[in-house]
């Protein structure tokens, strides 16, 4: 991988559903497999599609190791199972770093631009789909989340040895009250997700509303990230330059 230029922003997506939008909302070109990369208001921006859950997003973000110390900001991104009855699937919840008010500020803001609610509350870790809803229950009881995806707390692992901060701004795709297939695969594996559903028909509905809620909305979750990006990129760049 080549040198990072200073100052550069890690993005983490799990599935190509989620990192292709975004790439291309950012404008970020694919330089390798699962990997894109791009300047995004005078900062390089790197982003890597991991696959899903911890031990593939350990093994995706192991590969960039000789250049972490050139990140500044982790950015933990794509979809999140609501633990929360008042989440609706679109919302965005965002897990903030320590002293992070400036970008509390800058995701509301980006959010209001996007049309877009956002919740300020931890995102929860799950080695697996939580599919049921007394599960997603059970969790944010014992752990006071908001949400809860697979792959953040590997992202943090990861960041924390070089003190990179981690932002995790998720979108909702699942209530806290649905069922989600547990085992459907996640990947965007066409033929696996055609074979999973000729083996258990009664879960095709379920995953068709899935799919169709990730079209709905990917559009305006990546314009917020978008401005998210663009707004943390600026300030950071202006910190810097009054430094």
């Amino acid at each position: 991988m080549s040198p990072l230029p200073e100052g550069a922003l890690l993005l983490l997506a799990a599935t190509r559903w989620e990192a292709c939008p975004l790439a291309r909302r950012l404008r970020l070109k694919s330089v390798a497999s699962g990997r894109f990369e791009g300047i995004v208001s005078d900062r390089g921006v790197v982003l890597v599609q991991t696959g899903v859950g911890p031990r593939r997003a350990a093994a995706a973000l192991s590969a960039i190791k000789p250049v972490a110390p050139g990140f500044v900001l982790a950015v933990s991104t794509g979809y999140a199972g609501a633990l929360r009855s008042k989440f609706r699937p679109g919302d965005v919840v965002a897990d903030l770093p320590a002293s992070a008010e400036d970008m509390a500020l800058q995701a509301r803001a980006a959010a209001a631009q996007a049309g877009l609610d956002i919740h300020f509350e931890r995102i929860a870790h799950s080695d697996r789909v939580l599919g049921r809803p007394e599960d997603k229950r059970g969790l944010s009881e014992r752990e006071n989340a908001g949400a809860v995806d697979m792959e953040t707390a590997a992202l943090r692992d990861w960041a924390r040895p070089y003190g990179i901060p981690v932002l995790a701004a998720r979108a909702i795709i699942d209530a806290a009250d649905e069922f989600l297939p547990e085992q459907a695969p996640g990947d965007g594996d066409g033929r696996a997700l055609f074979d999973y559903a000729l083996r258990h028909p009664s879960q095709l509905p379920a995953m068709a509303l899935m799919g169709l809620r990730q079209w709905r909305i990917m559009p305006r979750y990546s314009l917020f990230l978008a401005k998210l990006l663009s707004a943390t990129a600026q300030a950071r760049t202006a910190s810097v330059e009054i430094n």
